[in-house]
C-alpha cells in the first residue's frame, strides 16, 4: 500500500466515523508482549484482524503517526520488500494486516496501534526491547588465597548477572559461573599456581558482541617458603641442612611437612625410610621443618623435596657434592668463610 492509499484511508475513516466500531478491531503480537520485554535481535510481528467488509483498509500507527509517514519506518515500509527490516502487508478479503519488524532494538520501543477505515483506531500494544549491557566490566581485582581467589568488580548499568570464569595460565578451557552480584569466590585451586580470570556483564538478552571482558592474572599463595637457594653444594662427608618454612598465615604447622629423597631416576624414598636408613634426621621449630643430611656422599646426592600434602605444595632441593672442595651455594659459602678466617689467624700469629 502506498502513501497515497494511506491518505485515502484517513479520508474514508473521517467520512464514515458514524460507523466506527473499534470493538471489531483486534491487535496482537508474536511473540506476545504480555510477558515483558522482548530480547533484542529478534523478529516481532504485529497483527490486526477485523470483520471484512467493503472499503475497510488498514494502517498501523507508531505513536500518533502512520507507519508510512514515520521518519524512520516510512522509507523502509514504502519499499514493500518482504526482505527489508520492516514489511507491512494486509489482506482486506480476510480482514488482516501485519507489520513485521526484524532485528529489533531499543530504538523500536514504541506504542503500535491499528486503524481500519470505517472501524476506527484500536488500543495500542507497547513494544519494549531488552538489549545487553552497553558497557563492559571495570575495576576487576583478584585477591588470591592458598586454594581460592576472591574476584570483585564494579556494577554495570543494565546488567542483571555476570559471567565469571577462571583457568590455569597456559590452558584453553575456562571454568565459568553466572553470578548475580559483583563478587565471586572460586575454590579448589592449587597453591603457588598462576591463573587467569575474566568477567563479562550480561542480562536476559545475553552479552553484547564487541565488548571485551575484564581480565586479571593472579598467583595463589604458597603454603611453603622455599627461599632463594634451592641448590646447594656442600663438602663431601659434611652435614647439609635443608629448611622448609611455613608462612605466618598458613593453616598448618611445620610438623605437617614431610620429606622425600630421590636419587636420579630411582623411586622416591619417603621420610620414614630417610630416617630409618640414617640418611638424615627431621626436626622442627615454630616455623620450619629441617632435614639434616648427616653426611653428604655419593649415595645421598639427589633431590630432596618437602611436601605439604593437604594443599599439594612442595619445595625441591637438589643436593650436590664435590671432592675438590666447596664451590657455590649457602653451605659451601659458610665453610669457605671459616677456612679463610683460620688461615688469617695462623698468618697473624
Amino acid at each position: 500500500m502506498t502513501e497515497v492509499m494511506h491518505h485515502v484511508i484517513l479520508f474514508l475513516s473521517a467520512l464514515s466515523c458514524v460507523f466506527c466500531n473499534t470493538e471489531d478491531l483486534r491487535i496482537s503480537s508474536s511473540p506476545s508482549l504480555e510477558a515483558g520485554p522482548i530480547n533484542w535481535k529478534q523478529q516481532i510481528t504485529i497483527s490486526c484482524t477485523w470483520t471484512p467488509g467493503s472499503m475497510k483498509f488498514a494502517d498501523i500507527f507508531v505513536g500518533e503517526e502512520s507507519i508510512f509517514t514515520h521518519p524512520v519506518y516510512g522509507p523502509i515500509v514504502s519499499q514493500e520488500d518482504p526482505e527489508a527490516r520492516l514489511f507491512f502487508s494486509q489482506d482486506i478479503a480476510l480482514g488482516t494486516a501485519e507489520l513485521v519488524i526484524k532485528d529489533i532494538t531499543e530504538a523500536d520501543n514504541n506504542a503500535f496501534s491499528c486503524m481500519v477505515s470505517r472501524i476506527g483506531r484500536g488500543n495500542p500494544v507497547t513494544l519494549e526491547v531488552l538489549e545487553p549491557p552497553t558497557a563492559g566490566v571495570s575495576g576487576l581485582t583478584a585477591t588470591p588465597d592458598f586454594t581460592s581467589v576472591l574476584l570483585t568488580w564494579e556494577a554495570v548499568d543494565g546488567a542483571t548477572n555476570y559471567n565469571v570464569a577462571w583457568r590455569a595460565s597456559g590452558t584453553e578451557d575456562w571454568n565459568a559461573a553466572d553470578v548475580p552480584g559483583t563478587e565471586h569466590t572460586f575454590e579448589g585451586l592449587n597453591v603457588a599456581s598462576d591463573y587467569e580470570a575474566k568477567v563479562e556483564a550480561s542480562n536476559d538478552a545475553g552479552i553484547r558482541e564487541g565488548i571485551e571482558p575484564a581480565e586479571v592474572s593472579f598467583t595463589t599463595k604458597d603454603n611453603l617458603d622455599c627461599g632463594d637457594i634451592q641448590s646447594i653444594q656442600p663438602f663431601a662427608n659434611q652435614q647439609a641442612s635443608l629448611k622448609c618454612t611455613v608462612p605466618d598465615d598458613a593453616n598448618f604447622a611445620p610438623s605437617d611437612i614431610t620429606w622425600t629423597f630421590q636419587a636420579g631416576d630411582a623411586t622416591p624414598v619417603e621420610q620414614e625410610q630417610i630416617i630409618n636408613s640414617e640418611i638424615g634426621v627431621v626436626t622442627f621449630d615454630n616455623t620450619t621443618s629441617i632435614l639434616t643430611i648427616k653426611s653428604v656422599t655419593a649415595d645421598t646426592v639427589g633431590t630432596y623435596t618437602c611436601h605439604e600434602a593437604t594443599h599439594n605444595s612442595s619445595c625441591p632441593f637438589v643436593v650436590l657434592t664435590t671432592k675438590d672442595g666447596p664451590t657455590t651455594g649457602a653451605a659451601s659459602f659458610a665453610l669457605s668463610s671459616v677456612l679463610a678466617l683460620a688461615i688469617f689467624l695462623i698468618a697473624l700469629f
